[in-house]
């Protein structure tokens, strides 16, 4: 394991197991070379992906692929025309001093298949120092989630502690939901050990550039995952390389989840993604100046199709409107009249789809009607699982129905209804 020869009279390490490098690791790195004169140089540290911490289990993205993201970072921070944050210093008169031309990146974990702990990166830059420097602390940028990882013996050994302790001099970042100095005062008494440490001082940065230290890894991929713009996250290029290599869709299983919660998510993922699906034909209609305006009639799915695309950026383009009738009481309310038609049947779909494109006005309305269950001893229905469809348009009422298994659960039923028709409203749409 190799990093670059270093100087550690100038130079801060950087230990990067966040994943993606976002503006709040390099604005660190900014804060740090604006409060600590001697620091000249920023060396990242990225890991392997095998995280030092037993209990994570996130997945991570291959090494090679974090590499070029963190270097096209490094090139663009700088760059006012690339970085929101860059140009916001200019601005404030205090452009940012952090650059490619002052950082380097270490990549020493990649010749490793297992986690490298904290204590092995010492060792090894220790031996690999410029000689004059070798009595000098190593000084490493810390966040406070790393801080509150030292209280743990699984990550950190009593002996690592008292080795870090002993030859490191630690540049804390200040974290909303780590108290710092309360964490490093636990960790005093709890493992008898104390670190050389100074808090870095966010006030090094312009008032306007504080909220981006607010940011995480975490959040990123949680952006990343809703299809949020990224160009407040990170640079222009390392954000477009993101999006590129459709990056942190993934979900890790938590141990918490069983069989039937997982089979949930994956169903709800489903509905998310046949709902970007519309939206994108429906953008398409509206930019051919077509039909695109939408609204929906939702019964047994109970409001699961108006959430999923009213939470889609830019929907209301489209999106107009939707309303739940559950109960019968409710289907006659909306009817204007009481109605001897099954509730579950095509003629109700129609029905539904009917009036309600008369009270909206919009291009299509979408209707269904089913029976999610769930399936019951003493409720024993042979349209258990049944559901019936409707797309009313000025001109025409297109009908369809799906049938799923009896036996899956009323949330997995209201899941499939929702895709099904989505799915079936986008194939009417591509083919007319």
């Amino acid at each position: 394991m190799e990093h670059p020869t270093c100087d550690l009279r100038n130079t801060a390490f950087f230990p990067l197991t966040g994943n993606p490098t976002g503006f709040h690791h390099l604005l660190l790195a900014e804060c740090v070379l604006r409060q600590f004169p001697e620091i000249q140089r920023i060396v990242f540290i990225l890991s392997n992906g095998k995280h030092p911490d037993p209990t994570k289990e996130q997945a991570i993205v291959n090494k090679q692929t974090r590499l070029e993201i963190l270097e096209k970072a490094l090139q663009e921070f700088n760059d006012p025309q690339s970085s929101c944050v860059a140009k916001m210093a200019q601005q404030s008169q205090k452009p940012l001093q952090f650059n490619a031309q002052n950082t380097s990146i270490s990549t020493a974990e990649f010749t490793q298949d297992q986690p490298v702990r904290l204590y092995e990166h010492l060792k090894t830059l220790q031996q690999q120092t410029v000689p004059a420097s070798i009595s000098y602390p190593l000084m490493l940028i810390i966040g406070g989630d790393l801080i509150q990882r030292m209280s743990s013996p699984e990550i950190f050994s009593d002996a690592d502690l008292q080795e870090l302790a002993k030859h490191c001099r630690f540049l804390a970042a200040p974290r909303g939901e780590y108290e710092t100095e309360k964490t490093l005062s636990q960790l005093e008494e709890t493992r008898q050990v104390s670190l050389n440490h100074q808090t870095i001082q966010i006030e090094q940065l312009p008032a306007a550039l504080h909220p981006f230290l607010e940011l995480s890894s975490t959040i990123i991929r949680q952006m990343v995952q809703a299809q949020h713009a990224l160009t407040c996250c990170l640079p222009d290029g390392a954000a477009k390389m993101i999006h590129h290599h459709q990056l942190y869709q993934e979900r890790t299983i938590t141990r918490e989840e069983n069989e039937w919660q997982h089979q949930c998510y994956l169903q709800e993922q489903q509905l998310d993604q046949r709902a970007r699906q519309l939206q994108k034909v429906l953008d398409w209609r509206a930019d051919q100046n077509l039909a695109h305006t939408l609204a929906i009639v939702e019964t047994s799915t109970g409001g699961q199709l108006a959430t999923t695309l009213a939470s889609l950026p830019g929907i209301s383009r489209h999106f107009k409107e939707s309303t739940v009738v559950y109960d019968q009481a409710a289907k006659n309310r909306l009817l204007g009249q009481a109605v001897e038609k099954s509730s579950v049947s095509p003629a109700m779909a129609t029905e539904l789809a009917k009036k309600y494109h008369q009270q909206t006005g919009a291009d299509f309305v979408l209707s269904e009607t089913g029976m999610a269950g769930p399936l019951e001893g003493v409720r024993r229905s042979n349209k258990q699982g049944l559901c019936y469809f409707a797309v009313a348009t000025p001109t025409t009422i297109q009908n369809f129905s799906h049938q799923s298994n009896p036996f899956f659960s009323k949330k997995e039923h209201q899941f499939i209804f929702a895709i099904v028709l989505l799915e079936s409203f986008i194939q009417l749409l591509k083919n007319q």
